[in-house]
């Protein structure tokens, strides 16, 4: 290929399509009661929800290192890289990512794009520019479809409680405690790289009714899939599948747990959604 796709596991695209496109995909590092793991890296996803309540101290998540990235980029097997990651507002991915492609100077023309999004909002433009390196696409034509592509991502997500955005810092004691006693559940949205919170519900059955329309408003989605943190609940993942279907003119792509390196700061049992809006 002339141009190869680097991301990180944040980005969520499942294993099978990462091998299939040849993906070099940077783990996040996840720091969990003194033991340090690696995203996607003999750690089970799932097991990190399952466990997520009784651990004792708050879940620390860190960028992969410029070393990790450099190796990646040399690894590449192509004169060009470009290199997706979630928004540089929400992480330090997107600058360990640069510092990387300075230090592989002149071997490997690398290009670092924020995404400006997250989980598979990201994942969804790793995916197209993987498609088109297949296709035999240059680094320009990719980097300028993905620059109008950017601006049609939309992720939106339904937390199941406010308490794990107030251990990460994301929200005050008095908001959180309220929201605890009050059984609040957040609706937010990240567009533009930031994180907006959309409002607040009682019931996860009326959060579920809003996240759908929040995607039916969006006339023309040219790629859709739903996102959760574990443990998986069938019953929600279900819930929300029926209502799609009866209410969005579009075929569930996929369905994918998210990662720890974002599901810590969301906690157990959120559900989402990811598009990719049809730009015509």
């Amino acid at each position: 290929m002339r141009c190869a796709i680097v991301s990180d596991s944040t980005c969520d695209v499942p294993l099978e399509v990462v091998q299939r496109y040849g993906i070099g995909i940077a783990p996040a590092i996840i720091e969990v009661d003194g033991q340090t793991f690696l995203d996607d890296v003999r750690f089970s996803r799932e097991q990190f929800y399952i466990d997520l309540p009784s651990f004792r101290t708050f879940p620390k998540t860190a960028a992969a290192s410029p070393e990790t990235f450099a190796e990646l980029y040399r690894k590449a097997g192509a004169p060009e890289v470009i290199s997706i990651h979630l928004s540089q507002r929400l992480s330090g991915m997107y600058n360990s990512a640069r510092l990387a492609a300075e230090m592989v100077g002149d071997a490997v023309h690398v290009h670092v794009f924020d995404s400006q999004s997250i989980s598979m909002g990201t994942g969804w433009l790793v995916v197209e520019a993987a498609e088109m390196a297949a296709r035999g696409a240059s680094a320009a034509e990719i980097l300028t479809r993905l620059t109008v592509l950017r601006s049609h991502t939309r992720v939106y997500a339904l937390l199941d409680t406010l308490k794990y955005l107030h251990k990460s810092g994301r929200v005050g004691a008095l908001t959180a405690g309220l929201g605890e006693m009050l059984q609040i559940k957040p609706l937010i949205a990240v567009k533009d790289g930031e994180v907006h919170l959309l409002e607040r519900v009682r019931l996860k059955s009326r959060g579920v009714e809003r996240l759908v329309a929040l995607v039916k408003q969006h006339l023309r989605v040219a790629r859709l899939a739903v996102l959760y943190t574990g443990p998986r609940s069938d019953e929600d993942l279900a819930m929300l599948q029926a209502q799609w279907q009866a209410q969005v003119p579009i075929e569930m792509q996929w369905v994918q747990l998210v990662t720890p390196t974002i599901g810590a700061h969301l906690g157990p049992r959120g559900l989402g959604a990811a598009l990719l809006l049809d730009e015509a």
